[in-house]
């Protein structure tokens, strides 16, 4: 945005406007800050001030003020007239990163202009606790040679949370430029979500399996890669496992091993984690849906447990509600072939905990050829596949 010529009476006429209004002037009533370069939990009883560089200096842009049951007020800049029900998203991705959405009603104060509604969708990377920078995009209306045209401009913005001094912007430039933010802007698409397959407790690396559901034939990437992490939202940025990107990852049933090689972070037992697919184009990075997977080891454990010859027990105790399979795997030795694989199922349960005892049964196998052996069960419902730790099958009597 180019800076109006306001007069000096009107720059402190809106000041004063912010500050008995909007309660934008450091005001003792809001909620206490948090902790340095953490980004704000809720909006609820705070308030934000936005501004844009022009030729070296900072000049106002927005302003808002979230009350704290949650109504948002907001006076822009250059609106002559507020029209009132603004309304506001809020999403806390990462404790230095905030998605931001306003939808602000006013009219500009320039006579030609007429821009009734302004729809902000902005990420807020946090320098410290108090002020940052976002970057996003404004869609409004306005009248263009007599017509109602709908446009969007880049918003590039500085700001500064319960406090009407301006923003330190050689201290931001310096976080950022130390990579508070280095993967660009960032959007958000539904054409695809995260599908974990399989979640295996193998000594010493616990894995999740994960491919991807198509949501949407058209408008997908040529590539993906996934994000994970223990918080909600992990971005390339700060996840602890980032696969790269790959064309046959967007492949029906493709799918990659998080936490299996040894380059990888070892992923902990009994933890949620959030898994989701992005795909970089240019300086933007596009993020798509997440799905939620959480590894054995706390509502989710299965042992397997060998005694006699031929004869193992499995121990299960699964909290969640549902309906689970019980089953064993065999891997099986065919010479000079490729290994082959035997499953045995055993029976349906509703969780709860248990023990099931079991020869094995005669297969299309000899008892020899088995030289691995391990349990998992099914959650019927999301179709996920829970592996316990393997054990040894002919040739030996422990698990490994």
């Amino acid at each position: 945005m180019k800076p109006h010529l306001f007069s000096y009476f009107i720059r402190l006429l809106l000041f004063i406007y912010c500050c008995t209004i909007l309660g934008a002037c450091g005001s003792d009533e809001h909620s206490p800050i948090p902790s340095p370069e953490t980004a704000l939990s809720s909006l609820n009883g705070h308030s934000i001030n936005f501004y844009y560089e022009y030729e070296g200096k900072l000049y106002r842009a927005m302003s808002i003020n979230v009350s704290e049951t949650g109504v948002l007020k907001a006076l822009c800049y250059d609106a002559k007239e507020m029209l009132g029900g603004d309304t506001y998203s809020y999403t806390k991705h990462s404790e230095n990163t905030a998605y931001l959405e306003l939808l602000i009603h006013y009219i500009s104060a320039s006579e030609r202009e007429w821009e009734p509604e302004h729809r902000y969708q902005m990420d807020l990377i946090f320098a410290s606790a108090n002020q940052g920078y976002a970057e996003g995009k404004d869609y409004y209306t306005t009248l263009y040679n007599g017509l109602i045209t709908k446009v969007f401009s880049r918003l590039k913005w500085y700001f500064m949370i319960d406090s009407s001094d301006l923003p330190d912007k050689a201290a931001i430039d310096r976080f950022l430029n130390q990579g508070g933010s280095n993967e660009g802007a960032t959007e958000y698409s539904n054409a695809l979500k995260a599908k974990v397959t399989s979640i295996n407790n193998y000594y010493p690396r616990p894995s999740i399996v994960v491919g991807v559901t198509k949501n949407s034939t058209t408008g997908l990437p040529p590539s993906i890669g996934f994000c994970i992490g223990t918080s909600p939202h992990p971005t390339v940025n700060n996840a602890i496992i980032c696969r790269e990107e790959a064309s046959n990852l967007l492949q029906d049933n493709f799918v990659t091993y998080l936490g299996a090689y040894t380059t990888d972070p070892i992923l902990s037992n009994g933890t949620t984690y959030y898994i989701r697919p992005y795909h970089r184009e240019g300086d933007k990075t596009i993020y798509y849906e997440e799905t939620v997977a959480e590894t054995m080891g706390n509502n989710y454990n299965l042992m397997l447990i060998p005694s006699l010859s031929k004869i193992y027990t499995i121990s299960y105790n699964i909290k969640p509600k549902g309906s689970y399979t019980l089953q064993i795997v065999y891997r099986i030795h065919k010479g000079n072939q490729q290994d082959d694989f035997y499953t045995q199922t055993l029976q349906t349960i509703n969780g709860g905990s248990g023990n099931l005892t079991w020869k094995i049964a005669d297969g299309p196998y000899a008892w020899e050829d088995i030289h691995v052996i391990w349990a998992e069960f099914k959650d019927n419902n999301t179709g996920i596949i829970y592996s316990a730790d393997s054990c040894p099958g002919g040739a030996g009597d422990s698990c490994l």
